[in-house]
């Protein structure tokens, strides 16, 4: 492992919301084994872009409008044929 300098020690105290003082680095061996274990922590969630946003709800949105309603019939979409089976032309 690494050495860490002082910046970079800095740092990681500073993300993990601590003071850092240089003077007082005695337990390296626990601080070690803590950092050691960033690379088991998984990335970050982020809420999804407004792009992301916008094409699931326009895939939602034709999802709910593709499908036919019970009341539509085929007789509906066709004009009635007129003087067929004895109608007054």
């Amino acid at each position: 492992m690494q050495t860490m300098s002082i910046r970079a020690m800095h740092d990681v105290a500073y993300e993990r919301g601590e003071e850092f003082d240089p003077a007082l680095i005695g337990d390296v061996p626990t601080m070690a084994a803590e950092l050691s274990l960033g690379h088991q922590a998984g990335l970050p969630i982020e809420a999804p872009s407004p792009y992301d946003r916008r094409r699931r709800w326009a895939r939602e949105r034709r999802r709910a409008l593709d499908g036919v309603p019970e009341w539509l019939e085929a007789a509906d979409l066709v004009e009635p044929l007129v003087g067929v089976h004895g109608e007054i032309v």
